[in-house]
């Protein structure tokens, strides 16, 4: 069971990194955001890997 959620992080030298996540209907839905000049590697419950560039960026796993 995954209850909604939201956390963020901010770090000195690059500025806020930020998820959640909740359920709809559908399935389960993601929400990142990466800083500026930043990349990361996103793992999903699904064990999915994706990797993202800065910005947001939404996810979606169908349940």
């Amino acid at each position: 069971m995954y209850l909604p959620a939201q956390g963020w992080h901010t770090t000195l030298n690059y500025g806020k990194v930020s998820c959640g996540w909740k359920r709809s209907s559908e399935g389960l839905e993601f929400e990142v955001a990466i800083p500026a000049n930043c990349r990361a590697l996103v793992r999903l419950p699904d064990g999915s890997e994706q990797e993202q560039a800065a910005g947001e960026r939404q996810y979606f796993i169908a349940q």
